[in-house]
C-alpha cells in the first residue's frame, strides 16, 4: 500500500512464464444435481494423483447453474498426465474413460494443454 492508502502493489512479482494451462486437467459428467459435488470433493478426489493447487467449477453464465464439469489445476504437470493415464486403463478402447463419480464413468478426463 502507498503512503495515501489508496495504492496496492504486489508483494512478488508475476512469474515470467504462466504454466497453469499445462498444469490443469479437465473433467467432465459430473451430475449437475448433486449436492455432494464441490470444489472440496473434487480436490478430495484428485488429491491422489498429486497437489491440487485449484478447483474450478464450470457454470452456465447465464443461470449460473453447474454445467457438469470442472478444471483441476495441480502444482505439477506430471499429476496431470498421472490422472489421464489412470482415467484411461482400458488399453484395448483407448477412447473409453474408466475413472467415475459413484457408478458413471466421466465422458472426458483430459488435459487442457
Amino acid at each position: 500500500m502507498n503512503k495515501d492508502g489508496d495504492k496496492l502493489r504486489r508483494s512478488a512479482d508475476l512469474p515470467p512464464d504462466d504454466t497453469s494451462k499445462e498444469r490443469t486437467l479437465y473433467v467432465k459428467g459430473y451430475p449437475v444435481d448433486d449436492a455432494d459435488v464441490t470444489i472440496d470433493s473434487i480436490r478430495e478426489a484428485f488429491q491422489g494423483y498429486g497437489k491440487v493447487l485449484m478447483v474450478r467449477l464450470r457454470k452456465d453464465m447465464r443461470t449460473k447453474k453447474f454445467k457438469g464439469s470442472a478444471f483441476v489445476e495441480f502444482a505439477e504437470a506430471a499429476s496431470v498426465k498421472s490422472a489421464v493415464e489412470a482415467a484411461y486403463t482400458d488399453k484395448e478402447d483407448e477412447k473409453k474413460c474408466t475413472m467415475c463419480y459413484g457408478e458413471t464413468p466421466f465422458a472426458c478426463v483430459m488435459h487442457t494443454d
